[in-house]
């Protein structure tokens, strides 16, 4: 293919595709950037996978692409790969080409889901993303006497168990499963907020999307990217991730009735944002990555 089309540097962003990469390499002229999309989840989800793979990888792969701080400080400390081979440099985003949020399909959804305060999750259903954790505060939140309620977007292998534990808790007319979706802008206009409280991400884009709107989210600190551009109390909340749960009902308690807070901290997020993410911001790193491996 390569040679086919006359390719001169090709990106694989996934861990099966770089198997071929490595024993193609000697055969094309094309130079090479592996982009690495996780920190430690390989090893929390298929430990030896991980450790087997990953090491296959980082002994033959010589370009490495780190897209957040500790995603290069695992790879270099955990991991061992010679910092030498590894390139950190943030996510693009061309948000220009970003669809616009359907206002009156944005409002439908709050009609539909009506209450004071709309929470908002966009995340694989799988244990690591840690949605028992974010039911508990939204059952903490209704005790305390708040009208709230909480939309999950996304799907996975731990559906079933979670739709359970939501309907032995009485929470299914708080706790909605909206599979999966097309119209996520729309969805993250109507919300208030987006909560999110994995235990590792590489360079989370949901976050991201979710400044662009001028909407702000609770997340876990030392998680993927989240400490390097996000501001507790300024333009996001960071809670502990060890033990989120208190903090998580404080800080959605806090947002629930400090309105004027949830917007400037929406505003905070989407300059930052723009400043560090925009690929208008970072196109001369690019080009310079770029220009580097031809």
């Amino acid at each position: 293919f390569c040679r086919q089309y006359s390719i001169d540097l090709v990106l694989v962003h996934q861990q099966s595709a770089v198997v071929p990469l490595i024993f193609s390499k000697p055969f094309i002229k094309a130079g090479s950037f592996y982009v690495r999309h996780n920190s430690d989840e390989d090893y929390i989800t298929n430990p030896f996978k991980a450790a087997l793979l990953n090491k296959f990888i980082n002994r033959f792969v010589r370009n490495i692409i780190a897209p957040s701080d500790i995603v290069y400080r695992y790879m270099v400390d955990k991991e061992k790969v010679p910092a030498s081979r590894i390139q950190r440099i943030n996510y693009g985003y061309n948000f220009d080409q970003y669809e616009k949020a359907n206002l009156k399909n944005e409002k439908k959804i709050r009609e539909e889901h009506a209450c004071s305060f709309l929470i908002l999750s966009i995340a694989r259903l799988v244990h690591v993303k840690r949605h028992k954790i974010m039911f508990a505060a939204v059952k903490s939140l209704l005790e305390k006497g708040l009208d709230v309620k909480m939309i999950c977007l996304g799907t996975g292998k731990d559906e079933a168990e979670l739709q359970q534990w939501v309907k032995e808790s009485a929470l299914e007319a708080n706790i909605l499963f909206k599979g999966r979706r097309q119209e996520i802008f729309d969805y993250l206009v109507a919300s208030d907020v987006l909560f999110h409280l994995s235990a590792t991400e590489a360079s989370n884009s949901v976050v991201k999307e979710t400044g662009w709107v001028e909407r702000t989210a609770v997340v876990c600190e030392n998680v993927g990217d989240f400490s390097d551009y996000i501001i507790h109390g300024e333009n996001g909340f960071l809670v502990n991730k060890e033990n989120p749960l208190a903090e998580s009902v404080e800080v959605l308690q806090l947002l629930y009735h400090d309105r004027a807070l949830l917007k400037s901290a929406g505003k905070g997020l989407h300059d930052k944002v723009v400043k560090e993410f925009d690929i208008n911001n970072l196109s001369k790193k690019y080009d310079a990555l770029i220009n580097a491996v031809k």
